[in-house]
């Protein structure tokens, strides 16, 4: 049995939200900033055309259409009476039903991760009039890792009338829902190669504690962001002791392992800044503090995900200096913030700027009847044309309060939902693929307090939060990063501060949340 292993290639991109600090005067308690505180690679199973897009792993299965037989495989000797002149053509089933070429099958059971889902008998026939060959099976794509193949049995060649069968076993290694591209290399002349796409969740609603290879130093208020090639950025933030940062680093979601990068221009030490990847390639941060109780930052960073470099832009408008703000993508090469902080004394701002990357420029939106003025809120894109806001700081105190944007008629509305997570601020949260906003832990009361647990989920339709309760929840935190790795329905956490009495319960850990399925 072949597994095949390959990084997926994910889809559009991602709405990230972090979690950012409550900021004091110095000699209080820390409350998170005070004074103590698809290039489409493909991956070869069994035998295959030698393509420079896919890769073999493990032995190579070899199928001798001369000595092949089982008692489901047919073997052809060339050119009989039955199959001269005539044309072989191939149909595949699974479990009894036929899958066009093109199709998708759902499989039907979830499965926990690093174990084995049920075996699939995939069954390959010809209804043709002459022999089918048949040059192996491939795994592609999305998540070719997350499947064993076994073609043992299937025959090289099938003769009119007859069928032959492989098998494949869902086998995640890591959460989330999986897109398997199975092609069935033959000799039909109108469907070689033969697709289907195998789709498949793990167990639902559930977290898991992620075994790294490397690992950031612990540290909060760093941002992360889903960079739409099988990996997520992190930027910044502050370590155990205290001290500011501005190391860029890189997770590979398939293999979970961080990789320190090496940019020649990074951005300087920041932390409770916003970033956001606002278009395939470009990632732009902005903001942010570099000081104990010192005011924000104005400047604007791009980095090119091909370079693994920044540059710092020169917009001709930008948003007042500020942090504790949350910067989401959303859509059309743009971004969102919304508020924040523009110093250490307490006070808050309730602007609403898009940055537009295809022109370079900051534009402030001025909707109407937005929020009030906010900082260490949780904000996410729905995907179409919603930002939800929720909870956050005022003057140092909590908001129970749930806020939609709406993009194309540049409005803010505000909710009443049934029922809440109660009033909470320096927390983070991701749109999942159900449509459902979640949102984790952060601090419940005021801002000099410990952080509080607890997992809950915003349904926009019936307007109504949801308190979820996943198996393996992380411990309380706050000032946590979060980014949705986008159509694989799940978010992946890093860091954040266990108490709020100092910077030494800084975390490292590298955490992962499944939602529901669609």
């Amino acid at each position: 049995m072949l597994r095949a292993r390959t990084r997926p290639a994910l889809l559009c991109a991602s709405a990230c939200i972090w979690a950012t600090a409550c900021f004091d005067p110095p000699n209080t308690p820390l409350t998170g900033e005070t004074a103590t505180p698809v290039d489409d690679t493909t991956t070869t199973t069994g035998i295959g055309p030698d393509t420079s897009s896919s890769s073999s792993v493990g032995p190579t299965t070899e199928i001798d259409p001369d000595t092949t037989s089982s008692p489901t495989e047919s073997t052809s000797t060339g050119t009989s009476e039955t199959t001269m002149g005539g044309v072989p053509e191939i149909e595949v089933m699974i479990g009894g039903r036929a899958i066009a070429a093109g199709d998708g099958f759902d499989i039907a059971d979830t499965v926990d991760v690093d174990a084995l889902g049920p075996e699939l008998t995939i069954t390959v026939e010809n209804t043709g009039t002459a022999d089918l060959t048949v040059d192996g099976v491939m795994a592609m794509g999305l998540d070719a890792a997350q499947v064993v193949i076994d073609q043992a049995g299937l025959a090289a060649s099938i003769a009119p009338g007859e069928s032959s069968s492989f098998t494949a076993t869902f086998a995640p290694t890591n959460g989330g829902a999986k897109q398997i591209l199975l092609r069935i290399a033959n000799d039909d002349a109108d469907e070689s190669p033969y697709d289907i796409m195998l789709r498949g969740h793990t167990t639902e609603n559930v977290y898991r504690l992620i075994t790294t290879v490397g690992m950031p130093t612990p540290r909060f208020n760093a941002t992360l962001e889903d960079l739409q090639d099988g990996r997520l950025l992190l930027f910044g933030g502050r370590n155990a002791a205290g001290t500011w940062l501005d190391d860029t680093w890189a997770f590979e979601v398939e293999t979970s392992t961080w990789t320190q990068l090496a940019p020649a221009t990074p951005p300087p030490s920041r932390n409770a800044h916003g970033m956001a990847l606002v278009e395939p390639g470009t990632v732009v941060l902005f903001g942010g503090t570099a000081s104990m109780g010192g005011g924000g930052l104005g400047d604007t960073w791009s980095f090119d995900v091909a370079t693994e470099d920044w540059e710092q832009l020169a917009p001709a408008m930008s948003p007042p200096p500020r942090f504790q703000h949350e910067m989401v993508a959303i859509g059309d090469a743009r971004a969102l913030i919304f508020g924040g902080r523009p110093n250490g004394g307490g006070s808050e701002i309730a602007d609403t700027w898009v940055f537009d990357n295809s022109t370079g420029n900051w534009t402030n939106l001025a909707p109407g009847g937005g929020p009030s003025a906010i900082s260490a809120y949780a904000m996410a894109f729905d995907g179409n044309d919603i930002v939800t806001r929720f909870g956050g700081f005022q003057s140092s105190n909590p908001l129970d309060q749930t806020w939609r944007y709406t993009i194309s008629t540049n409005t803010w509305a505000m909710m009443a939902p049934v029922a809440t997570p109660g009033a909470r601020a320096v927390l983070s949260g991701e749109y999942m693929g159900n449509g459902q906003l979640v949102v984790f832990s952060g601090k419940l009361g005021g801002c000099c307090i410990d952080p509080v647990g607890g997992t809950f989920a915003y349904d926009p339709p019936t307007n109504t939060w949801i308190t979820i309760t996943p198996p393996g929840e992380p411990s309380p935190r706050f000032n946590y990063a979060m980014a949705a790795v986008n159509g694989a329905n799940k978010a992946i956490l890093f860091g954040g501060l266990l108490q709020n009495t100092g910077v030494g319960t800084a975390q490292g850990q590298t955490w992962e949340y499944v939602g529901f399925q669609p």
